[in-house]
């Protein structure tokens, strides 16, 4: 393959990610006023083995305590 390579500034790589489909992730936990659920822009898989995931929620989110003190939590991945 013959061609020219072309830098790309960071402003072409913010473009060209920007393009990438991502998924949406929904974290709910239950509390004794109900259910909160939360879109979740960074969910990760830290470790397999323990069953590990990061999950980053800012404090000043409405339910963050909620979230903090439960105990299990349900995961629903929304794919473009």
């Amino acid at each position: 393959m013959t061609g020219t390579l072309l830098e790309a500034t960071p402003e072409d790589v913010r473009a060209a990610i920007n393009r990438i489909p991502a998924a949406v992730v929904v974290v709910t936990v239950s509390s004794d006023e109900g259910h909160i659920a939360l879109e979740v822009s960074t969910f990760v898989s830290a470790s397999f083995d323990p069953p590990l995931v990061l999950v980053c929620i800012p404090r000043s989110a409405a339910g963050f305590a909620t979230f903090q003190s439960a105990v299990a939590f349900g995961v629903s991945r929304l794919v473009p």
